[in-house]
């Protein structure tokens, strides 16, 4: 069941989602470790995901799929779909902002009309996360081992690299 974990986000009563990319699936453990259920969205395999607590609900992408999938928690059920242009890898949600990455950069998704708005233009691969801190956008590139910081109008704060390949591809966040 862990074989495959890409992503996982924190959810209410100390709950964790985790994205499974091989088993095409959203797994969620109570906070004593234990499964309390499991999503199947095959033959969409998600690499991240992020929840949204004001609708309850889990944003997931795929790095083979342009959909973005909304599934409400309480009912297991994909709600809606977005396509994009390309497949996302890295999501998050903060500050009602809901951010993505792709190959042409960082995005923000407006996840009541589908739109969607570059914030930071960089050539990023699929293996690339995203997080959203204060006024910061956090990224990691995974492909060349490194985290870069920049602000919302996509000016590099810093980056650090990474001397020695990173063995783990997951992206978990609080």
């Amino acid at each position: 069941m862990w074989r495959g974990v890409t992503g996982c986000t924190l959810l209410p009563h100390g709950k964790i989602a985790f994205a499974n990319e091989m088993e095409s699936s959203i797994i969620v453990v109570k906070a004593d470790g234990l499964l309390d259920f499991k999503i199947d969205l095959k033959p969409f395999a998600p690499v991240d995901i992020t929840y949204i607590s004001k609708t309850n609900t889990i944003a997931v992408t795929a790095r083979r799929s342009i959909d973005i999938k909304f599934v409400d928690v309480k009912t297991k059920r994909v709600l809606k779909t977005y396509s994009l242009d390309s497949p996302c890898s890295g999501i998050t949600y903060t500050d009602e902002r809901l951010m993505l990455c792709n190959k042409t950069g960082i995005h923000e998704l407006n996840q009541h009309d589908g739109s969607v708005k570059k914030i930071v233009s960089v050539n990023i691969t699929s293996n690339a996360y995203v997080v959203v801190r204060g006024d910061k956008i956090y990224y990691t590139h995974l492909d060349n081992n490194s985290v870069t910081c920049c602000d919302f109008q996509g000016h590099i704060q810093w980056i650090f690299q990474f001397r020695e390949n990173l063995p783990i591809r997951c992206n978990c966040r609080y």
